[in-house]
Order: structure tokens, then sequence, then C-alpha cells
């Protein structure tokens, strides 16, 4: 028994001498063709940021005051356009004010309480003091 001790032993030592000194080429094959593949990107993308100029073709100056024919009028044409007269008659209800209303604000006012006096909303009454107000009605004093 203890020879097979002493072989055992003599066969684990030689494997982990051959994995420590021993190179993996497969690791060092993955590793080369890692670097070139990231090198042959990084290129690529160095290729693709290059501005490039564009060729302009040379104009002589009899070119460019050079008179070119328009092409014809077409008469035949028929004219497809809805047309509509417009509407004069505009009614506006009875009792709609044209103008502002000049209110100060009493004690215990709220937007709504004055919006129902007058017979309109509170986003009205928001809407025509938007300096004073800024949308927010906390500022009504």
């Amino acid at each position: 028994m203890s020879e097979n001790l002493d072989v055992d032993d003599s066969l684990d030592t030689q494997t982990r001498n051959d994995h420590q000194t021993g190179i993996n080429w497969e690791k060092v094959l993955s590793w080369i063709i890692t670097i070139i593949l990231v090198i042959g990107m990084i290129l690529a993308a160095l290729k693709m940021l290059q501005p490039k100029i564009a060729e302009v073709p040379p104009v002589s100056p009899d070119q460019n005051n050079q008179i070119v024919p328009l092409p014809g009028l077409i008469s035949n044409l028929t004219d497809c356009r809805l047309s509509r007269f417009a509407n004069i008659k505009t009614d506006s209800p009875d009792g709609v004010r044209h103008n502002a209303v000049k209110y100060t604000v009493q004690s215990g006012d709220s937007i709504f309480v004055i919006a129902e006096k007058f017979n309109i909303s509170a986003e009205t009454i928001l809407w025509a003091n938007y300096s004073l107000l800024n949308d927010d009605p906390t500022f009504l004093m």
C-alpha cells in the first residue's frame, strides 16, 4: 500500500507541475485574436470619424450667368378649389360682457365665490389675472 501511495503522489506532483509550467495555447490564442479584433474595430471607427472633403466641380463665370428657359404655362387646367362665402352674421347672446370688470377682493372671498357672483368659471378669473395670480389662487388676497 505504501508503494501505491508513492506512485499516486508522484502522479499528482507531475500533473501539478505540468499545469504550473505549461503554456495554455488556447488561452494565448484567444487573447491574440481578441486584441486583433479590438484594434481592428478602433481603426475602423477612426476611419469613419475622419471628415470627408467633397469635390466641387470647377464652374466657369459664364455658367453662373446662363439664362435657363422655364417651362411654359399650362392653361387648360380647371379650377378645382373649394370656395366658401364668409358668414358675416355672428350673433352673440344677450348679457355677454365685452370688457373686463374691475372687482376688489373682500375678506372671505374665494375664487369660486367671485366666479359664481359674475357667472363665469374660476379658470377665467385665473386667466384674466395671470400677472397677479400666476395661475395660483392662493395669491388671491
